[in-house]
């Protein structure tokens, strides 16, 4: 984790230092992708080995489909696979091993598949997602910047390889290509940054876990459930809005802007607004590749439904291996959907005058704000017991 530690500060600090002491871009990329990987490496030698493997093959792959890759939807599909082969296996095998026994016990047979649950490599869902981008664009032609130093940096790049932004490519490669000289405004808002991170990671949300944790407490009674629920909501937000204020600051050390993930997104009157502000860089990945491809806004009204359905599925599960996070996400589809069908069937009926009324805009966010805090129990707890906490929420007792 970043600057999380007086090591991981003096670290941080000597990887700067010599960045800017480095005469040019080019020893500047090599510096970077060096550095990098060997802090990959030190800390997590046999996947770190693999990761950069993989990395070099994700490369070799975006140059393939660069020069060969033009109507050859198999090459992508093929690319696609190989790059998403190590976070399938390592995050999912194990969970679809476990649905397929459950199916065989419903039918009146032993479950025979055993595996155990292989160590999840660090950062590998949101690294993952930056080779899939890079291989698409680069099929789809939007990569013209292509360099292998350069692109071991962007793939293991420390302050964003946990935690994300999810930053692309182009925006990456061309920043850390320009001719920049050190300015004093770098560190200033970059300490700024981080500073606030910090607060609100080792102050703000570390206060908020003792009654963020009662979510997992059985036997509690709904008031407590709900502060707990409101707890948790603020604590996940605090938490890793604080990381993003720590990785845009890190990043700002080195003259690079990377993208922001948070912008208030529980003051938003909408679901939909909701996912624009809220994890701002996983949003707009999957717009980019997989709602927009599946046909976007521009299909037919039930298709735009189903595809609503598709993305929140594949965003659930891409949080984690579980039932839980599977019915979170199709929570979220059910709300976006019922949105749609709202703004569609029910807001033109509705006087014109009230949307922009401070009545309506203020019921929207309580109504959207508490949506988002109930969907988020599933999220830190099994089902089962995320169920039973909304049961007695709901006054079920």
């Amino acid at each position: 984790m970043v600057l999380l530690s007086w090591t991981s500060g003096l670290i941080l600090l000597v990887m700067v230092g010599v960045f800017w002491l480095l005469p040019g871009s080019s020893s500047r990329s090599l510096w970077l992708a060096l550095s990098n990987i060997a802090l990959l490496l030190y800390w997590y030698p046999g996947q770190g080995l693999l990761m950069l493997g993989l990395a070099m093959l994700t490369f070799l792959l975006g140059e393939i489909l660069s020069r060969w890759g033009q109507r050859r939807a198999w090459l992508l599909a093929l690319a696609i696979i190989v790059v998403s082969f190590y976070l399938l296996y390592t995050k999912y095998f194990a969970f679809l091993l476990q649905i397929l026994n459950q199916a065989l016990q419903a039918l009146g047979q032993p479950g025979r598949w055993h595996w155990e649950q292989v160590a999840v490599p660090v950062g590998i869902s949101f690294v993952t997602f930056r080779w899939l981008h890079y291989v698409i664009d680069s099929y789809w032609g939007k990569v013209e910047q292509r360099e292998l130093i350069t692109f071991l940096g962007y793939s293991f790049f420390w302050p964003i390889l946990t935690s994300g932004p999810i930053e692309r490519w182009q925006d990456f490669s061309r920043q850390l290509g320009e001719k920049q000289r050190w300015q004093w405004n770098y560190l200033w808002e970059g300490l700024e940054r981080i500073l606030l991170g910090l607060f609100k990671k080792l102050l703000v949300a570390a206060a908020l876990a003792p009654l963020a944790s009662g979510l997992s407490k059985p036997g509690l009674s709904a008031g407590a459930y709900w502060l707990a629920a409101h707890a948790y909501a603020w604590q996940l937000y605090v938490d890793f809005s604080g990381y993003t204020d720590i990785a845009v600051g890190s990043s700002r050390f080195f003259g690079l802007r990377i993208q922001e993930n948070f912008d208030w997104p529980y003051l938003r009157g909408n679901i939909s607004l909701f996912w624009k502000h809220w994890h701002m860089s996983l949003t707009r990945w999957f717009r980019d590749y997989l709602f927009i491809p599946l046909g976007g806004s521009r299909v037919a009204f039930r298709r735009i439904l189903f595809n609503t359905l598709v993305v929140m599925f594949v965003t659930g599960i891409w949080h984690g291996a579980g039932w839980n996070f599977i019915f979170w996400g199709m929570l979220h589809a059910g709300a976006l959907i019922l949105w749609r069908l709202y703004r569609r069937y029910l807001l033109p009926r509705l006087p014109e005058s009230w949307p922009d009324q401070y009545w309506y805009r203020g019921l929207a966010i309580f109504i959207t704000y508490n949506f988002v805090v109930l969907a988020w129990i599933p999220f830190t707890t099994n089902l089962q017991q995320a169920l039973r906490v909304l049961q007695i929420m709901g006054g079920g007792g």
